[in-house]
């Protein structure tokens, strides 16, 4: 019992909290166990909340939660969804990316479909454009920092896609593959689909003592 009293007040002898305390003398700290982070696009309607702990779950079964509320945004926007009805001669129909304003003036003989792709000429950098079955839809390559994004009537939104921080309910080194986080556990009217479209920031488990000998002996080397 001396014996071992003794060696726990040394990195190289003693284990568990021990160790820690015992590196804690020079500075050095146990790096504790982290959550996984994501940036999940959220597609729906502007103004949608996503109260704090919605849930999603990956293809992998790992269930993921928003630690405070967001909002599915035109102020935080990586993607815009836009339709028109129809098409009256002389109107002006606008859109405004990131500042930038693209607008299209319909001319006898304009279709719903060429005034979409008119609107798609342009773009700021790092956003690009499409129409498909008469839905223009914005999309920025960066898919983790939002801009601010609006349009005029009588265009009408479809959806906007907005990116929202999620981390893991358990630590771990998770690392889930681009688009498999899709299923949303925790449904809320005006949200409609999820992604995650970037790669993910992996936690990981308590450092082992093994790991934290290491690194103590690194440390007190360097000073």
């Amino acid at each position: 019992v001396a014996e071992d009293s003794y060696n726990v007040m040394y990195p190289n002898t003693s284990n568990g909290t021990s160790l820690s305390n015992s590196v804690g003398y020079s500075g050095v700290s146990r790096i504790n166990a982290q959550k996984t982070k994501i940036y999940e696009i959220c597609y729906g309607i502007p103004g949608t909340t996503i109260t704090s702990s919605s849930q999603i779950q990956g293809s992998d079964s790992n269930y993921y939660e928003t630690i405070s509320a967001a909002q599915i945004s035109l102020s935080n926007a990586v993607s815009l969804s836009l339709t028109l009805a129809s098409v009256s001669v002389g109107t002006t129909y606008s859109v405004v990316i990131d500042s930038v304003a693209i607008s299209k003036l319909a001319a006898g003989g304009d279709t719903i479909n060429s005034v979409l792709v008119a609107l798609t000429s342009g773009l700021p950098s790092g956003w690009s454009g499409s129409v498909s079955n008469n839905i223009l839809t914005y999309t920025q390559a960066d898919r983790i920092n939002g801009k601010v994004v609006n349009y005029s009537t009588p265009l009408t939104i479809v959806s906007v896609g907005s990116p929202v921080e999620f981390y893991a309910a358990s630590p771990g080194p998770l690392d889930p593959a681009i688009g498999t986080v899709t299923n949303i556990i925790t449904q809320i009217a005006g949200w409609t689909s999820a992604n995650n479209e970037s790669a993910a920031y992996p936690g990981r488990d308590v450092e082992t003592d093994t790991e934290l000998r290491q690194r103590y002996a690194s440390s007190v080397s360097s000073q």
